[in-house]
Formats: structure tokens, sequence, C-alpha cells
């Protein structure tokens, strides 16, 4: 089990399922190694998530709204 120092409120995997970057409360984006279980990258703290986020967020409802 991997823990964090914060609340995290986005995850997303890669392709191959080896690796997934997290974000948490404090917009710090960590990528980590699944087979190895650490962190394979240093944080980063986001300088742009509210723009990032909002992009997503309208990303998402147009999906919602969409007839296919």
């Amino acid at each position: 089990m991997l823990s964090t120092s914060c609340g995290n409120t986005y995850l997303a995997w890669s392709p191959d399922g080896n690796s997934f970057a997290t974000k948490n409360e404090n917009d710090v984006l960590t990528l980590y190694d699944f087979r190895k279980m650490r962190a394979a990258k240093h944080s980063y703290k986001s300088t742009s998530s509210k723009h990032a986020s909002t992009r997503v967020n309208t990303a998402r409802r147009k999906a919602s709204h969409s007839t296919c």
C-alpha cells in the first residue's frame, strides 16, 4: 500500500498499467511505478491546475451531454 501526505483528487493510469500519477489537494503531481510500489519521479507542484481542471471539467460536461 502506498500512502500520501494529502488526499488525492486525481488518479491516472498509464496505458500499459505499469505506472500511475496522482494529484493531491495541494496541487502536487507525483508519478509512481506500480510494479515497485514507490514514487518513480519527484513530485511537482502544479502551476496551472486551475486551468487544467477547468478544461477537464468542460470536456466532461460536453461528453455527458453527448447524444452518442
